[in-house]
């Protein structure tokens, strides 16, 4: 018997192995090929309904069609529409093909890498089920569409890396209740949160000039929002239908107020009580610091080397030259230099002033932007800035 022991179990080991790997392959629904050129990007559908895309580089646009009045992708994976729960992007994906996901109304869990860059235009249109979903801090740009009509998204956090919104980039998200949007915005685009009929407040912190034509459309909840001083024109129907606007904080004095152009359709703006900032940050403000490579490329955390700090300023001080300063630290909070510069740019002008910082040393982790009056009285004015924030 003892003879025959091993054997045995050499057998069901194999057997064990056979069968794990049997179980794996029937567990792939369908799979196949999604790669933009110069890619190599592959996609599975498992049976427990969670849509895998893996590979490397960039996943390529897929059109739509229209059957009812109804838009749907023509990526390969919508002949399972109805099965699709779960979706997860791999590591090493650096970018979402237009239109990817349009239309996947049962999708509820969304995974997605520290690699990605971008999502192109409808990327997750239409996924209705989908309430809550996170983007990593290396996309820069939400664009054209991403979340138009995905009707139960319940919250979304706007990372500080964020530069652009698209048009109608949240249009008919009708279960969003607050968003705040950070000051590294610089635009957003038309209609972009048309339609959230549970949006009942918005703070925009952003550097952006214009709140654009129908961006708050029909907004019916919506009872507060935050306006940054740097915007100067409300475009057409910015917030028209939006019945219950009550409040509006606007980031500056009363004179600047008076200076925006408005245009028809802002009725419920007009009628809102509007609370004025009268501290000194209303008048000189440290807007934002950011770190880029010598190429001019966003990073999150400081590098070994030469790299680039990107602070922007705004200046609202009759006839003053406030002055700038960068100071550095290690990882231990120990002070390591000091740079600066002066903001002569007219009244009301926001600038980006660019300082090369030279870390060959390595000691530097993390920056800190402040300003003072003069050099005579050091006496700091607004409120200092971080990188890391």
């Amino acid at each position: 018997m003892k003879k025959r022991l091993f054997p045995m179990l050499l057998v069901c080991c194999m057997l064990s192995v056979w069968l794990a790997a049997y179980a794996q392959a029937d567990d792939i629904v369908e799979k196949g090929d999604c790669s933009a050129e110069g890619s190599k990007v592959q996609w599975t559908l498992d049976s427990k309904g969670t849509l895998t895309i893996s590979g490397t580089g960039i996943m390529r646009d897929y059109s739509v069609y229209w059957s009812n009045s109804v838009c749907y992708s023509y990526a390969p994976w919508m002949a399972n529409n109805s099965m699709i729960t779960s979706l997860i992007v791999s590591n090493g994906i650096t970018g979402i093909g237009e239109n990817a996901f349009l239309g996947l109304e049962r999708l509820t869990k969304v995974s997605l890498p520290d690699s990605l860059i971008r999502i192109k235009p409808g990327a997750f249109e239409r996924c209705t089920s989908l309430t809550k979903i996170t983007l990593p801090d290396s996309v820069a740009s939400i664009e054209d569409y991403v979340f138009l009509q995905c009707s139960n998204l319940l919250s979304f956090t706007i990372s500080e890396n964020v530069t652009n919104i698209g048009e109608q980039a949240f249009c008919a998200c009708r279960r969003l209740s607050k968003i705040v949007i950070p000051r590294s915005v610089e635009n957003i685009s038309v209609s972009a949160f048309r339609l959230c009929d549970k949006l009942q407040s918005v703070t925009i912190l952003g550097n952006v000039s214009a709140i654009k034509a129908s961006t708050f459309q029909d907004c019916p909840a919506l009872t507060e929002v935050t306006i940054p001083d740097s915007v100067l024109i409300m475009e057409e129907n910015a917030f028209s239908g939006c019945a219950a606007l009550k409040d509006v904080y606007f980031t500056g004095p009363e004179s600047l107020w008076n200076e925006i152009s408005i245009d028809g359709g802002n009725q419920p703006l007009e009628s809102a009580n509007v609370r004025f900032d009268t501290s000194v940050e209303a008048t000189y403000r440290i807007n934002a610091l950011s770190v880029s490579d010598t190429d001019g490329n966003p990073l999150t955390a400081v590098p070994g080397g030469s790299f680039l700090a990107t602070l922007s300023v705004t200046n609202r001080a009759s006839g003053a030259t406030p002055i700038v300063f960068l100071a550095s630290y290690d990882a231990n909070g120990q002070y390591q230099g000091l740079m600066y510069a002066t903001v002569e740019e007219s009244v009301g002008a926001t600038v980006k002033i660019t300082l090369p910082v030279d870390n060959s040393g390595g000691k530097i982790a993390r920056l800190k932007a402040f300003a003072v009056k003069s050099f005579s009285g050091m006496e700091m004015i607004g409120t200092p800035v971080s990188f890391p924030a």
